[in-house]
């Protein structure tokens, strides 16, 4: 084995051992707990304050459903249906992969969503603070 495929087979497994990331199994609305009106209101505040609604609302769309067309670097981007449908948005998400989504970018089957989501502006967001712009 010459030292260029070896170096290549190092590089590969650190490529998957840090990128690759397991999915979260879907959640049910009967798993999913009770919330106060405290921290919903909370949410929906700073739900607002992260612009939810204007990324994830296509011109004369329902709130949130997504499909809103963004030109990035990359090309043409679609936002995300983030409603709490359990088919179409992430109403199946559980609240660990809803925070990790939003502290480290990858979605519940384990894609990344960067450079689409800039999860880098709310990965200091608190555990707290997530939950309560958890979509219910």
């Amino acid at each position: 084995m010459g030292p260029l495929l070896g170096v290549s087979i190092l590089v590969f497994g650190g490529y998957l051992a840090f990128a690759y990331q397991p999915e979260i199994a879907p959640v049910s609305a009967d798993d999913l707990p009770e919330y106060d009106r405290e921290p919903v209101e909370k949410g929906r505040i700073l739900a607002a304050a992260g612009y939810r609604a204007s990324c994830h609302t296509a011109a004369d769309g329902a709130p949130c459903a997504g499909i809103y067309a963004m030109e990035i670097g990359f090309g043409r981007f679609y936002s995300k249906n983030i409603t709490p449908d359990p088919d179409l948005g992430i109403g199946a998400w559980s609240e660990q992969a809803f925070r990790r989504a939003m502290h480290e970018g990858v979605n519940r089957e384990g894609q990344h969503l960067f450079p689409g989501f800039p999860f880098d502006h709310f990965g200091k967001m608190s555990d707290e603070d997530i939950r309560t712009i958890m979509p219910i």
